[in-house]
């Protein structure tokens, strides 16, 4: 929950146009989510695709990782060049995080 809550400060500071915190590494440790997964951290992902002007389906912001987020996922994935498996794995979730800065 640490984590998530780092997260979730961060992308905040972004949006309000404030610098983002230096981050550790740990910090930057994030769950592994995928098709099923439900819950506040697909709902930060879907923030992130939202931000990144990627289309995540007619439900939006649901914490629902359906269809349409795994489809946002991998789109997003070919963008930065990461294999396109429809997880949002550690280095999915940092080049998200740097994505939105």
């Amino acid at each position: 929950y640490k984590t998530m809550s780092l997260a979730r400060a961060r992308v905040t500071e972004i949006l309000n146009g404030v610098t983002p915190t230096p981050k550790r590494p740990e910090d930057t440790k994030m769950r592994t989510i995928k098709k099923g997964s439900k819950g506040d951290a697909v709902k930060l992902w879907q923030q992130i695709m939202v931000i990144n002007g990627i289309d995540i389906g007619k439900w939006g912001i649901d914490g629902d990782f359906g269809t349409a987020t795994q489809t946002a996922t991998n789109k997003f994935k070919k963008q930065v060049g990461l294999a396109q498996n429809g997880t949002v794995d550690d280095a999915t979730w940092t080049k998200g995080l740097e994505s939105v800065k």
